[in-house]
């Protein structure tokens, strides 16, 4: 038995992140990852908040300047003469006089009261200590500061409930201290000196005083203290450094630049998430059909990062990247595009400090002139024949050998400090076509993924995994993890209406919808989304004759307690975005009489006709399943997001054993302009059966996708995803009882569709942060498992997380539902008792002395293990005692008889 790390396993414990924490950033646009913090200092003149959202009203600070007004604000023009008196020239600003009226008065009336009005609820007030450049005798300086004080009480009185923080006021705080939720102060070990423009080190005689001072606000007065010191982009290690600094004396630190506009260092830090993907748009008119997003994608969403697309031929962003973004890839495919600012834009986010990852092309044309700032020498073209491999890392030929054959290569040195990871040689000359760079790694087409001929599918050269974690010095993140929940794997169902109106090929001819509830939903009930095409089943659609029945058949169907209500809209577009731009008729949706294409028709008239048809009490419909291409605007995503709808289908993961490569599976949808399209894990059976035109049996090789996406790493959850004209035929009927028969023999956790989308959402919005060695997980409470290499080491068992369950050489974590869970990792399992899976949500675990108490909530019977439970008795809320069922190794299996909502209490007693 392994040795705890600890001195007792009892010593079961809670961290929790800082207890106030606080950030600045003055740059746009905001990046919702600061929402974390409980303190944002915001430049409130930024179009990003033009209106405070709700969410943000307790958290957003907007600064003000108290002492100076600066020729950049809005309002400078309207500052009354008679209030200023004097100039700093440092930063070209007026000093304004605290005893004036006519100040006290701009200052609340046309500064404060607008932010207020826009929903700011809190206040940072700056240049406190501007006065001295004009006041020298201590009278005057009286006299200034007793008018700040006077302005901030009016303040108060004014504005009730407003939460201040000072930027020092250290001479005003003896009289306003009880009105300050927290006081900051600049520059204790390393400053900006604006007049040189440059990074300063703070000479030891001011840090001195500074700490005086700073200690005496928080051991005199009990106020949080936020420090904030410069470092440049590119030196995040220092920034680090400084930030440990400044909370070994006992303060809040953020350390930024001096514009304050990038993801600075705090407490937590921030682990920046997104990944900037730049596409060649003039090859590929939507991302969706960009290599870039076909292939790169999901790799990068399995590692923990979000894809970010931003398109070549635009604009390049012209924001402060650094501490935002985990690194850029480019993936640019065909002729060199014509953007002069691309190399040097690329060139600047190198030199501030972000890595690059470039497949096939840089988006520019290769010459020495273009090449050479990256480190890169080209000699000359020529044919590519007889080609050798003399240097091939271990990750190249994942799918496919690298022994390809272009017509030409490029003769390509990449120097010193780079690591060749395909080295070739032609026509005598070595050329590297693929290597590791100090600012990041390139793969030259076509060895990152190649096209086999006569359309026989794609397959990676390189290791896509191995090769961007590598290249953007990705770090042994937790990734939140969609296709996981309690240690097994999601397994849900969902149904496409298509076909509700067939006549089935079985006797009598009963309607495919009949048989399908008859040997379908009432045989397999598990947690299930069904939908209906409102021009199929209602009274005025193509099928007015058979409209009762079918009515009927879905009524029925709905009122299942495992089936969760969807719509599949009104006339079932073939393609989305061409009927939304060019108009109606047969070749874009169901010839419904009449019917003209409208959008809000489609989506929220085929809801109400659900909702007050179809859907029993208590029930209404709260998916809608994208039709034909599944290819939505972000006019019609917006829609389903402005009814409070989930939305889900498209992508096109079809892995199959004949076509076993990863460019098969599809990323978890695409973003459309703040929008997001969830795509279905997997493909239905029109994909296995050639567009439901033969092998009508084929539908059974979902199993073979299912297989592939759960090993060698679980990419993907179970969806058993069809059309109602799947019961049609017997064959198709037979292979769709066969997937159900299969997936329920898997250890699986029966979801809702509603619940893997809810996890897709909750995967783009989350948040990772590091602090004290540990990663802290902010979620909205749908993402209840981390993955995690099982060579980083075990979870410390506590609050945060009740167990694991290793499966691929990976380690899942059992997350406690909690607004952030702290991950720390020891290099020995625990003694301690631990879930190890379950196929219910854990909703709560709880320690009190030698007892854990534990609630589920499943979908089905519900059943769980756990770890290191002998000595150990498991009892319900009633007290009846629970025994295991099995035992292997020290795994206790637990089997109930019930669903829903059940807690449970361990009771141990287990020697010191």
């Amino acid at each position: 038995m392994t040795k705890l790390l600890l001195p007792l396993w009892l010593l079961f414990f809670s961290l929790s992140a800082q207890a106030f924490n606080a950030a600045f950033f003055y740059g746009t646009p905001f990046p919702q990852e600061l929402r974390i913090y409980d303190a944002v200092i915001v430049e409130a003149d930024q179009a990003d908040f033009a209106q405070v959202p709700g969410n943000l009203q307790n958290k957003l600070y907007a600064y003000t300047s108290l002492g100076e007004v600066g020729p950049d604000k809005p309002y400078a023009g309207s500052v009354p003469a008679a209030a200023k008196m004097a100039r700093n020239p440092a930063w070209a600003s007026d000093v304004m006089d605290q005893t004036s009226p006519a100040w006290r008065a701009f200052f609340l009336d046309k500064i404060v009261a607008p932010l207020w009005q826009r929903g700011f609820r809190g206040i940072f007030v700056d240049t406190l200590d501007s006065y001295q450049l004009a006041a020298s005798s201590p009278q005057a300086k009286a006299a200034q500061e007793a008018g700040m004080v006077e302005t901030l009480r009016q303040m108060r009185e004014r504005f009730p409930g407003i939460h201040i923080i000072l930027n020092r006021g250290f001479e005003i705080l003896p009289q306003v201290h009880d009105w300050v939720t927290a006081v900051a102060a600049e520059s204790l070990f390393q400053g900006w000196n604006n007049a040189t423009r440059s990074y300063v080190p703070v000479k030891e005689p001011d840090r001195q005083w500074l700490l005086g001072q700073l200690n005496r606000v928080k051991n005199g007065y009990h106020l949080p203290v936020i420090v904030i010191d410069y470092a440049a982009p590119n030196q995040r290690p220092l920034a680090r450094e400084l930030a440990q600094k400044i909370r070994t004396a006992g303060f809040i630190p953020w350390v930024s630049n001096p514009e304050l506009d990038m993801v600075g260092v705090g407490a937590p830090e921030i682990q920046p998430r997104r990944i900037l993907m730049l596409y060649n748009g003039k090859n590929n008119s939507d991302v969706i059909f960009s290599d870039l997003h076909r292939f790169a994608a999901m790799p990068i969403q399995y590692m923990g990062f979000i894809p970010e697309y931003h398109d070549l031929t635009g604009p390049l962003p012209d924001y402060q990247l650094a501490g935002q973004y985990a690194g850029i890839i480019v993936w640019s495919d065909g002729a060199p595009l014509n953007n002069p600012r691309l190399k040097p834009w690329l060139l600047k986010q190198i030199n501030q400090g972000l890595r690059l990852a470039v497949v096939n092309e840089f988006g520019f044309s290769r010459s020495n002139e273009n090449l050479r700032p990256f480190g890169l020498n080209i000699k000359s073209s020529v044919p590519a024949s007889n080609v050798e491999i003399i240097t091939q890392d271990a990750m190249v030929g994942f799918e496919h050998s690298a022994l390809v054959q272009p017509d030409t290569l490029d003769i390509i040195d990449a120097g010193k400090g780079s690591t060749p990871i395909l080295r070739l040689k032609v026509a005598g000359q070595i050329t590297d076509v693929a290597a590791y760079m100090p600012w990041g790694g390139y793969v030259l087409s076509p060895y990152a993924a190649y096209e086999i001929p006569y359309q026989q599918g794609t397959r990676w050269i390189i290791d896509p995994f191995i090769f961007f974690k590598r290249a953007l010095a990705l770090p042994d993140m937790p990734a939140p993890d969609v296709t996981t929940s309690t240690g097994r794997r999601l397994l849900m169902a969902h149904m496409d209406g298509d076909g509700f109106a067939s006549n089935a090929e079985f006797p009598g001819a009963p309607l495919a919808s009949r048989v399908m509830l008859e040997k379908i939903f009432k045989k397999y009930t598990i947690p299930t989304a069904v939908s209906v095409i409102e021009g199929e089943t209602a009274p005025w659609g193509v099928y007015p004759k058979k409209s009762a029945e079918m009515e009927q058949i879905a009524r029925e169907i709905y009122r299942l307690p495992y089936v969760e209500i969807a719509s599949h809209s009104y006339s079932h577009p073939f393609k989305w975005q061409l009927t939304s731009e060019e108009g109606s008729g047969e070749d874009y949706h169901l010839p419904i009489p009449g019917y003209k294409f409208d959008l809000n028709r489609e989506i929220a008239g085929s809801v109400n006709y659900i909702n007050q048809r179809l859907a029993p009490p208590g029930k209404s419909c709260r998916i809608f399943l994208w039709t034909g291409n599944s290819n939505p605007g972000a006019d019609a995503i917006a829609k389903t997001d402005a009814l409070g709808l989930l939305n889900m289908n498209g992508g096109e993961t079809t892995i199959t054993n004949s076509q076993p490569s990863l460019t098969f599976v599809a990323p978890l949808g695409v973003a459309r302009d703040g929008h997001f399209q969830v795509y279905a894990p997997n493909q239905n059976e029109n994909v296995y059966t050639k567009n439901w035109s033969s092998q009508f049996y084929g539908f059974r090789r979902v199993i073979e996708t299912f297989k592939l996406t759960d090993t060698p790493r679980r990419l993907k959850p179970m969806d058993i995803y069809f059309h109602t004209y799947s019961a049609s035929k017997p064959a198709s009927l037979k292979a769709l009882e066969e997937v159900y028969d299969w997936a329920l023999k898997q250890p699986s956790h029966p979801v809702y569709p509603s619940d893997y989308i809810r996890r897709v959402m909750d995967f783009n919005h989350s948040v990772m942060a590091r602090e004290d060695n540990d990663w802290l997980f902010y979620g909205d409470g749908q993402i209840d498992t981390l993955r995690i290499n099982a060579k980083w080491g075990y979870p410390v068992i506590n609050d945060s997380v009740a167990g694991y369950n290793d499966f691929n050489g990976d380690r899942y974590l059992d997350l406690v539902k909690s607004p952030v869970n702290r991950i720390a990792l020891a290099t020995e399992t625990s003694e301690a008792p631990y879930l190890v899976d379950a196929n219910g949500t854990l909703l709560n675990w709880r320690r009190q002395a030698r007892q854990i108490n534990m609630t589920f909530n499943s979908y089905v019977n519900l059943d769980f293990i756990l770890d290191h439970a002998d000595n150990c008795i498991l009892s319900d809320e009633k007290g009846r005692i629970i025994r295991a069922d099995s035992h292997i190794r020290q795994h206790y299996h637990y089997q109930t008889h019930a669903a829903g909502r059940a807690t449970f209490r361990l009771n141990c007693s287990l020697a010191d």
